[in-house]
């Protein structure tokens, strides 16, 4: 299954993707239209099978996109997360796995923060475009299996708990440490990073400590436009789905 963000919304790709045969799990925003067969108010939608179909493929005669729209809300943010995908069975997909799936792939994003910030990986020092594959390719390696370690060393979650998160910062510190030949510790490198630990305090602030220029807020997609499917417009739908 593929996981993307808001960024990777579109007919084509929806297309392209099922025409593979892959799931995907995609964010929405208000620059998707769907349409509905359910007389439900926006404010209590959760889920339902959904038809994508924007005006340009309808015009063209392209068929419409049969998916599944869940609704993930969360007690620690404001705006709700509205996802897609082609899986129509919630046997095969519920809506706190779907939930449990999108809240990993912020972790694939916080795997290139630690890549570029904390490791400075920014620049590559390669004079050739084979060289600069190989020291992206080993540095990833190595950004890894310094995120591997430190999972490795993390305690057990107790009962009814989150996991225990390693810190990228705290970890590649200690293991300068040893790489460095300072002076030897009392307690092994294993030991020390297991105090490496992430930072779970709730925050009332944003992580952001400074203005920078010509960079635009962050500002969250706004949830997708949901329409109520019309007699002609369902007899359509039925005849491509039929075609089909």
């Amino acid at each position: 299954m593929l996981v993307a963000d808001a960024g990777y919304v579109g007919y084509e790709v929806a297309r392209a993707l099922m025409a593979t045969s892959l799931s995907f799990l995609i964010r929405m925003s208000s620059n998707a239209t769907f349409y509905t067969d359910q007389n439900v108010p926006m404010d209590e939608f959760r889920e339902g099978i959904v038809y994508y179909w924007p005006n340009r493929q309808r015009d063209r005669g392209e068929p419409p996109i049969q998916g599944r729209l869940m609704r993930i809300r969360s007690p620690r943010h404001k705006r709700d997360v509205w996802l897609f995908t082609n899986v129509l069975d919630p046997r095969q997909l519920s809506l706190e796995t779907a939930g449990l799936f999108y809240r990993l792939r912020w972790e694939n994003e916080g795997f290139f923060r630690t890549y570029k910030r904390t490791l400075k990986k920014m620049t590559f020092m390669s004079r050739t475009l084979r060289l600069v594959h190989r020291e992206a390719e080993a540095s990833m390696i190595a950004t890894q299996l310094l995120l591997c370690r430190g999972a490795m060393a993390m305690p057990a979650p107790k009962k009814d708990s989150l996991p225990v998160m390693c810190s990228p910062r705290r970890v590649l510190v200690e293991a300068r440490r040893d790489i460095t030949g300072r002076p030897s510790f009392r307690e092994p490198f294993t030991e020390r990073i297991t105090r490496a630990q992430r930072e779970r305090r709730s925050r009332t602030t944003p992580k952001q400590k400074r203005e920078w220029p010509r960079r635009k807020d962050h500002k969250p997609p706004h949830p997708p436009i949901l329409l109520r499917l019309t007699q002609p417009l369902k007899t359509c739908i039925q005849r491509h789905l039929c075609a089909a």
